[in-house]
């Protein structure tokens, strides 16, 4: 089942004003003083300025980057938190080993949850893209063996503050994983045993691939109504990407 975000004709208008503003400031490139200006094809930002990144997303709501034309779908059995119906959707590809997967796990998601999607303006979904090596591949299937059990985002928020704690090399290991599902009240034995057979690895694969085709080359990362966003971006600049893919939601 594809259900896809349409943005409409009166959001591209809209965008349209606000894009006009900011075309006429300077896009510049963090420290180096050159101008930027959007390109085409896939958009992918990678911590520009703040400007930029609303330039591009409003550059891109001309272009009709979300008129049923978004490529990415919300997936079968994939974490996610909100209203399927939200007018803005945020697919993010992570890491848990990524040292800003968790800064954006810990300090921003909880705002931009409480914000934008306990609202109903905003879906956010999970999409796994282990990069940072084995154990960050194993951390990927603990996690999809906790969503087994109805507690995807708990286990989520348990191992980003264990790995923000620290873990030793040698704990980085299948029990290490068991014990922080047991913290949250998981059936261990049940988890262990679907971590080790890695019952999702296809879902992981599917995920790292899906990535990959939509520009995907660092962690975080995210898909927003189908423009590519790289970096943890901070709240403010989450605040203004809403008003400008969903204007009439800040009213």
């Amino acid at each position: 089942m594809r259900v896809e975000t349409d943005l409409g004709s009166r959001q591209r208008e809209q965008a349209q004003e606000r894009f006009k503003v900011m075309k006429s400031e300077e896009l510049r490139d963090n420290g180096t003083g050159a101008k930027r200006k959007p390109g085409a094809g896939w958009l992918a930002l990678a911590l520009v300025g703040v400007v930029g990144v609303l330039a591009a997303i409003a550059y891109w709501v001309l272009q009709g980057a979300g008129d049923g034309g978004n490529p990415i779908a919300h997936a079968i059995n994939a974490p996610s938190i909100g209203d399927p119906n939200a007018p803005v959707t945020i697919v993010q590809y992570a890491d848990f080993q990524c040292p800003y997967c968790r800064l954006f796990a810990l300090d921003i998601q909880p705002e931009l949850i409480k914000e934008f999607v306990d609202t109903g303006r905003a879906r956010l979904e999970w999409r796994h893209f282990p990069v940072f090596g084995a154990f960050s591949t194993l951390a990927a299937h603990a996690a999809a063996c906790a969503h087994e059990q109805g507690a995807f985002w708990a286990y989520h928020d348990a191992l980003y503050a264990k790995l923000e704690a620290g873990l030793s090399p040698g704990a980085k290991r299948v029990d290490t994983l068991v014990a922080i599902a047991d913290s949250i009240g998981l059936e261990s034995a049940s988890f262990k045993a679907c971590v080790v057979e890695r019952r999702y690895a296809a879902q992981i694969r599917a995920d790292l691939q899906s990535g990959r085709r939509l520009g995907v080359v660092g962690t975080p990362s995210f898909v927003v109504n189908g423009i590519l966003l790289a970096g943890a971006q901070p709240l403010e600049t989450w605040r203004r990407i809403m008003e400008i893919l969903d204007p009439e939601g800040g009213v």
